[in-house]
C-alpha cells in the first residue's frame, strides 16, 4: 500500500450512469489534481482511488460557478421579553439532543420548499427535516442535535420541480457536557466577596467524572488556577466565591474568568477539553481606592 498518488491510473471518476469520465486533461501538480467538468450530469458521481493506504488523508473540493447563493446556519431560540429577533446564530458547538433551528438564506433563486439533512463524515444521512416556516428569502427548520459530528445539507425544490443541493463545509461536533453561569454579570467593589453560581449538565447516560478549572485570565482576583473534580449524574449545581482584595490598586475595571470542563482520556493519559463558559466581572472603583501620583513643579525666580 502507498501513501501518495503517483499516477492518474490510481484515480477513477465515474458519472451517474457508471461510465468513466476521462481525467487525462487537467491541472496536475505535486499532491494536487484539478479538473474542469463542463455541464456535468445531475446526480451522484463517484471518485475511486486504488492501492492507497487507509492512513492516506485526501481532501476533495468541488467548486461550481453560479450566481445562486445559499447558506444554512445553526440558530438558537432567543429568550422571551428581549428586543431582538426570535433567534440568533449559535457561536459555539451545540449540545447533543438539544433543540435548535437551522436558518437557510438564499439569493437569486425562487424555490417552493427546503429539506434539511444532517450528514455524517462518510456522507450518510443521520436525520432529515422539512421546513417549519419560510418567507421571501429565509427558511426556518427545527432540528434535534445528533450525538455525532455532522454537516448541514439543504436541498431546495424549485417551482419547475428541479432540485438544488448545498452542503456546508464546516463539520459540527456536538458537546456532551454544558456549563452555564446563572447570575451574570458580576460587579465587585474593593474588599467585596461575590458568589458565582453555575450549572453543569451531562447529556450522556450514567455517572460522569469531570475536571473543572477556574482561570482568572488577568490574575486580578486570583493568581491560582482553581481546580475541582466533580462526580455527578445528569446535572450538578456549584458555587465559587471570589474576593476583590482591599489592596487592589490597579486601574483595570473589568476581568474575565474562564470555567473550563475536561475529561481524562485513559488511552492518551491526557485531559480532553469538553466545554467552557466565561464570567465577566466589573470593578466599581472609587477615587479613594486608586492610588494617585502627583507631580509638583517648583519654579525659582
Amino acid at each position: 500500500m502507498i501513501n501518495i498518488i503517483t499516477s492518474l491510473t490510481q484515480i477513477q471518476l465515474r458519472r451517474p450512469d457508471n461510465s468513466i469520465y476521462s481525467l487525462e486533461t487537467g491541472l496536475t501538480k505535486k499532491n494536487l489534481y484539478m479538473w474542469k467538468i463542463v455541464q456535468p450530469h445531475v446526480s451522484a458521481w463517484r471518485l475511486i482511488t486504488y492501492k492507497l493506504s487507509n492512513e492516506f488523508d485526501h481532501n476533495i473540493q468541488i467548486q461550481g460557478k453560479t450566481n445562486i447563493f445559499c447558506s444554512s446556519t445553526l440558530q438558537k431560540q432567543m429568550e422571551e421579553n428581549t428586543d431582538t429577533s426570535d433567534y440568533t446564530q449559535l457561536t459555539t458547538e451545540p449540545i447533543i439532543n438539544s433543540e435548535l433551528i437551522i436558518l437557510t438564506t438564499c439569493e437569486n433563486v425562487n424555490y417552493t420548499s427546503v429539506n434539511i439533512f444532517l450528514i455524517d463524515q462518510s456522507g450518510q444521512i443521520i436525520n432529515s427535516y422539512s421546513q417549519t416556516q419560510s418567507d421571501e428569502s429565509d427558511t426556518v427548520t427545527k432540528i434535534r442535535v445528533p450525538q455525532q459530528a455532522f454537516r448541514i445539507e439543504a436541498i431546495l425544490t424549485l417551482s419547475n420541480g428541479n432540485k438544488i443541493q448545498r452542503m456546508e463545509k464546516h463539520l459540527i461536533s456536538p458537546m456532551k457536557y454544558s456549563i452555564e453561569l446563572t447570575n451574570q454579570p458580576y460587579t465587585l467593589s474593593i474588599g467585596q466577596t461575590i458568589e458565582m453560581n453555575y450549572t453543569i449538565k451531562s447529556f450522556t447516560t450514567g455517572i460522569v467524572n469531570l475536571r473543572l478549572q477556574i482561570i482568572d485570565t488577568l490574575k486580578l482576583i486570583s493568581n491560582d488556577v482553581l481546580e475541582k473534580n466533580l462526580t455527578f449524574f445528569n446535572e450538578t449545581f456549584e458555587m465559587t466565591t471570589f474576593t476583590l482584595s482591599k489592596n487592589y490598586r490597579q486601574k483595570i475595571m473589568d476581568d474575565m474568568i474562564i470555567f473550563a470542563l475536561s475529561t481524562y482520556n485513559n488511552q492518551t493519559n491526557k485531559y480532553l477539553h469538553e466545554n467552557d463558559d466565561t464570567a465577566f466581572a466589573y470593578f466599581e472603583l472609587n477615587s479613594t481606592s486608586i492610588s494617585k501620583t502627583i507631580n509638583y513643579f517648583i519654579h525659582f525666580y
